[in-house]
């Protein structure tokens, strides 16, 4: 079995370890090596039935489900490359990242209310990419999603195991999103090296219990999931979003590392301010948080993950001033990887000497990288999804009679909706509310929608007073 790849690392955990926990979720039994591995070489053999091979881009939009990984697992086998897809993104986002990733198959689960599928359908008609089939999570019977065939998760885990490892170690696995719609690619070989240097950088060991309460989608969930494997951990599989699920979680199962969107952190200081977590010894998130009830440790943030997994030199998980980050002026540049054909997004992203401009302004407090400002784009972060206010105005014009729509953000980046109506038209403001909720990203969707006769001159400024009153 090639060295440097994730199928390597898995084995050889397994067969130091058979028994020993791997994954863990609150609605199931542990996931031991041996068994985490054997279902990975099931998995990839029911893909590979499906026509899944060396370089296919296969979409995986989960929630944090031990399934994620075994799919992540399974494509590594097979040198095909995952798509991890948030879950918090809304339909437009969802089709254009199908459509840029050119995936053969999208994973989805039926779990919860149903959103994610009903998502899944609304994407998939505007999408454009050769897909092939949708894998299933608990899909209770339905066999088709917007006439593609739907592949159930226990026909995959029916199959019989995979044998060959066709990755390498300069295989690519991931194809991250890296804002507006690019896709960043990272090898396995690399991946590894930056898994190993985060636990190294963290202190993970085979008695840690990690606990990503963020997207295992998104850039810094999936590199602390990832870690946490490497060094022989328990992974928490948070199934559920939100603080309540989190804190369930880490009691039942010890968590000792946690990363965490910095409201979530909150609210988990809070608990613990109450009643302390006994076994964690280091939590974190993506940005700046008060959290004085944790014992809180500055990680990394979603860009300099980014240029942390495209570093191939071995030189290690550097939490500030990684050499693949700079500023120019005061625009936040990574470095998109150089061992691979690297980065599929618009040319005029990347530099001369290849840094990618992420549109961020930041600029440096204590030796770390914070965000310094608004972007020009009018775009701005929240629990590290980017807020298009744009796209919100986008969606609300297009709805049955409206005549055209503003939104303004008020306290904390919260979004207020403003639609002046077509005449004799009488758009119900909750019927709006319910519809964002259904097709827009998380962190785009408004707290409010204000049906007006005319549109506010400062919809900020109306938004802070309406969501302040």
């Amino acid at each position: 079995m090639s060295a440097g790849t994730l199928p390597a690392l898995l084995e050889g955990l397994a067969a130091a370890r058979p028994d020993a926990a791997a994954l863990v979720s609150l609605s199931r039994p542990p996931l031991g090596r041996a068994a985490f591995a054997a279902q990975a070489r099931r998995v990839a053999e029911g893909l590979a039935r499906q026509g899944v091979g060396p370089g296919d881009r296969v979409a995986l939009l989960l929630p944090n489900r031990p399934e994620f990984l075994v799919l992540l697992l399974a494509l590594a086998r097979l040198g095909a490359t995952a798509v991890p897809l948030d879950p918090r993104l809304g339909v437009e986002e969802i089709a254009t990242l199908l459509s840029r990733a050119r995936a053969v198959a999208v994973a989805v689960g039926w779990g919860g209310d149903g959103a994610l599928p009903r998502r899944l359908q609304a994407a998939l008609a505007l999408a454009r990419a050769p897909l092939r089939c949708v894998i299933g999570l608990d899909a209770g019977g339905v066999d088709r999603l917007d006439g593609l065939p739907v592949l159930p998760w226990k026909a995959l885990d029916a199959m019989p195991e995979h044998e060959a490892v066709l990755a390498t170690a300069d295989s690519v696995i991931l194809a991250l999103p890296a804002g507006e719609a690019r896709l960043a690619l990272h090898a396995q070989g690399s991946v590894l090296n930056h898994a190993a240097a985060v636990a190294r950088a963290l202190e993970l060991g085979e008695d840690s219990a990690v606990l990503p309460a963020l997207p295992l989608a998104c850039p810094d969930g999936l590199a602390l999931a990832l870690a946490a494997l490497s060094a022989g951990g328990r992974l928490l599989c948070q199934e559920e979003a939100g603080p309540a699920a989190a804190d369930a979680l880490a009691r039942a199962h010890g968590a000792t590392h946690l990363l965490a969107a910095p409201a979530d952190l909150a609210a988990l200081s809070a608990q613990a301010a109450r009643r302390p977590y006994a076994a964690l010894r280091f939590a974190g998130s993506p940005g700046a948080a008060e959290a004085p009830g944790l014992p809180l440790r500055e990680t990394w943030g979603i860009a300099e993950t980014q240029g942390l997994f495209a570093l191939h030199d071995g030189t290690g998980f550097r939490p500030v001033h990684p050499a693949s980050l700079r500023l120019e002026g005061d625009v936040l540049e990574i470095q998109a990887p150089s061992l691979l054909s690297g980065y599929c997004g618009e040319a005029e992203a990347l530099t001369p000497d290849g840094f990618l401009r992420t549109g961020q302004p930041a600029g440096l407090a204590g030796e770390a990288f914070i965000p310094s400002g608004p972007r020009p784009d009018g775009c701005f972060h929240r629990d590290g999804l980017v807020v298009t206010p744009a796209a919100l105005v986008r969606f609300l014009a297009r709805q049955p009679g409206v005549e055209e729509a503003a939104v303004g953000a008020g306290p904390d980046g919260a979004l207020v909706g403003f639609i002046r109506p077509l005449p004799d038209a009488a758009p119900d403001a909750a019927a709006l509310l319910e519809a964002c909720r259904e097709a827009l990203a998380v962190s785009g969707q408004p707290a409010r929608i204000e049906v007006v006769a005319e549109l506010p001159a400062d919809p900020a400024a109306a938004a802070t007073a309406l969501l302040g009153a």
